[in-house]
């Protein structure tokens, strides 16, 4: 008489391949989530560094967009002029000094985070001259005035380029005004410091993986 074939060392072998295959991809899972929060972690500490780090000096009201924080600062400039009042050169120098402690004590964070120094104009325009040169007055006046915010953070040793600190300068005239305040309100002639963590550079750095991260 034909012994029945048992099913239950093959049954037996599949549960136990199931349970692998399960405990394996719990892993994986749980891996790839334990290094989006240490990225999120990261990108969050760098922005409130560099945050403290120029609120403590220039005042502002910051304001978070996704990823980034905006500062906005009343810094003060004479009525078409570029040219930045003494007591903010004081506050910018300041702000330079907490900045360079900062990076100083962790040298890394220079690469992963990017500063961009906004100009702001109100709507108003000359009166004066051909359509061009109206239209183009607020962007060049914020343009010119960013610039020489930036040109300070220059001469305080808090430099742009090859090697220095990812800080830019750009001017947005009137296209950006302050919400539930009139067109040619005072609070829209301001400057506003956007702080961008570069999430590609500190997923890079925690990971040790070789990735193509292009400055914004």
């Amino acid at each position: 008489m034909r012994r029945g074939l048992n099913p239950w060392p093959a049954v037996s072998d599949l549960f136990s391949g199931l349970l692998v295959a399960t405990f394996g991809g719990l892993m994986l899972f749980t891996g790839v989530g334990n290094k989006e929060n240490q990225v999120a972690e990261e990108v969050q500490k760098v922005r409130d560094q560099v945050l403290n780090s120029l609120r403590s000096s220039l005042g502002g009201d910051p304001r978070i967009v996704g990823e980034d924080v905006f500062l906005d600062v009343a810094l003060n400039f004479q009525v078409d002029q570029d040219t930045i009042q003494p007591n903010d050169i004081q506050k910018i120098a300041r702000a330079c000094s907490a900045l360079k402690s900062l990076f100083s004590r962790d040298v890394v964070r220079k690469n992963e985070v990017d500063i961009w120094i906004e100009g702001h104009s109100d709507s108003s325009q000359p009166i004066q001259g051909s359509d061009r040169e109206r239209y183009l007055y607020n962007w060049r006046l914020s343009g010119n005035r960013a610039a020489s915010v930036l040109h300070e953070f220059h001469r305080w040793g808090v430099d742009s380029g090859p090697g220095g600190y990812r800080i830019f300068a750009i001017g947005f005239a009137n296209t950006r005004p302050r919400p539930g305040l009139p067109a040619l309100s005072e609070q829209h002639r301001r400057t506003t410091f956007r702080i961008r963590p570069d999430r590609c550079s500190i997923e890079a750095r925690l990971t040790k993986e070789a990735k193509k991260c292009i400055p914004f």
